[in-house]
């Protein structure tokens, strides 16, 4: 019997968390969708948040090419480095481009977080036709509050995404 793995693990965008998923079994690899969140530095400047990006799309294409797809989120990285019409998420889609991997909206996001993939995806800039959604424990615990807009998230991308995965990011290790 195949075993149905319903878990996705967190990472932080780091060399050893990177370099240890390559170890695994390639038959483990097949079913696993590991999660990263870009990390965080103190004092993070524009530029240095740029450099990050690039560096863990050396990492991706270095170890994680054998897995299905990755998910890629910069929920750590704090708003004020992106700018209007250029919000963290489209650093990582440039420097992400050609690459299968996740992107991640969410209901706590800057105003053109969402709208900026959305737009990405429609212009070809991300491959993947599948999208997830970071649901945090405070929002899924209240859910009536966040249903309508969830719907409106939802309804603004289903023409543009095939595929969505929500993710309940319980923040339990």
């Amino acid at each position: 019997m195949k075993i149905k793995y319903n878990y996705t693990p967190f990472f932080k965008f780091k060399a050893n968390e990177v370099a240890s998923l390559s170890m695994l079994d390639d038959k483990l690899k097949v079913d696993l969708k590991p999660f990263f969140d870009i990390p965080k530095k103190d004092g993070m400047t524009r530029c240095e948040f740029e450099e990050k990006v690039v560096a863990c799309r050396r990492k991706a294409d270095k170890y994680l090419t054998e897995f299905p797809y990755i998910f890629i989120d910069s929920f750590d990285i704090p708003d004020s480095i992106g700018s209007v019409g250029f919000p963290n998420c489209k650093v990582i889609i440039d420097a992400f481009s050609k690459f299968e991997y996740v992107p991640v909206l969410g209901l706590d996001r800057v105003s053109d977080h969402n709208s900026t993939i959305y737009d990405s995806k429609i212009a070809g800039e991300i491959v993947s036709d599948t999208v997830a959604v970071r649901i945090q424990a405070d929002e899924f615990e209240s859910f009536p509050l966040i249903k309508i807009q969830l719907d409106d998230l939802i309804t603004k991308g289903c023409s543009v995404f095939l595929n969505w995965i929500f993710i309940f990011d319980c923040r339990v290790c």
